[in-house]
């Protein structure tokens, strides 16, 4: 198409194939580093294993194993760090460590396993850029998944906020509580929180039971008769603290009928 940049000149393109030579270098300094440190761990278990002689080199070849162990995780971490320098220096991607030290080692060591297949992988890709510069845009968002999955803190959150539709007035862009700093549409939330997790299920809060009842009252004109009638007090006395959480649901959509939207986030 006429004055439509190739693909191989898009900044995002270039910023993809260069993260890929970063992560070709970080994964295989990692996995050297890591490999070295196994390889002396099973290298001294198996010797500590057959060689029961002499109880200065059997207390010499516990002493090692022990310090590999407790250094393990502490290269671990340091290697997590290095790698979302990585990202955050060629993608912008702000990856949060975990909030207790040394937390989630496991899933990091199994990242750093993984980066070094991955880190050839993005070699590999930088060889075929010219020819095929669509697969730098996947491998970035696979690299940048992987990493927020085992690098990341984990865990789950929850975060709900109302529906502007159904909280502002007829017409109007916002409902007036000064309070609130913003009030989002889906759209608008969704697109905030898929900038910053990996994982995001959205839902939407609505009535149900004896609320989707008062609801299909209040349509049929029931405001204008209880005033009249006098049955304000009496109805509505009842009424409220008759409501549970059974009388509402929580469901994925219409999100625009929503009345609070709820995000389940990893």
């Amino acid at each position: 198409m006429a004055g439509q940049k190739p693909l191989y000149r898009d900044l995002m393109t270039w910023r993809a194939v260069r993260n890929a030579l970063a992560g070709l270098l970080a994964g295989v300094a990692g996995g050297v580093l890591l490999g070295g440190l196994i390889v002396i761990w099973g290298v001294t278990l198996f010797t500590l294993a057959t060689s029961t002689d002499d109880w200065e080199h059997v207390a010499v070849y516990v002493g090692i194993v022990l310090l590999v162990m407790a250094l393990t995780p502490w290269v671990v971490h340091g290697l997590s760090a290095m790698q979302r320098s990585r990202l955050r220096a060629t993608l912008g991607a702000e990856i949060p460590a975990p909030v207790r030290p040394l937390g989630r080692t496991w899933h990091q060591l199994a990242y750093h396993l993984l980066a070094v297949p991955t880190g050839l992988a993005g070699g590999l890709l930088v060889i075929l850029f010219p020819v095929a510069p669509w697969l730098a845009s996947q491998f970035t968002q696979a690299d940048e998944g992987l990493a927020r999955t085992l690098l990341g803190p984990g865990g789950r959150a929850y975060v709900s906020t109302p529906n502007v539709l159904t909280l502002a007035p007829a017409g109007a862009e916002r409902s007036g509580n000064p309070w609130h700093v913003h009030e989002y549409r889906a759209e608008e939330f969704a697109g905030l929180l898929f900038g910053h997790f990996s994982d995001v299920e959205l839902y939407g809060l609505f009535h149900a039971r004896k609320l989707r009842l008062h609801d299909w009252m209040l349509r049929a004109g029931w405001d204008a008769v209880h005033p009249r009638v006098g049955l304000t007090g009496a109805f509505y006395s009842r009424f409220t603290p008759a409501i549970s959480e059974r009388d509402f649901a929580l469901r994925a959509g219409p999100l625009d009928r929503a009345l609070d939207f709820v995000a389940v986030l990893r």
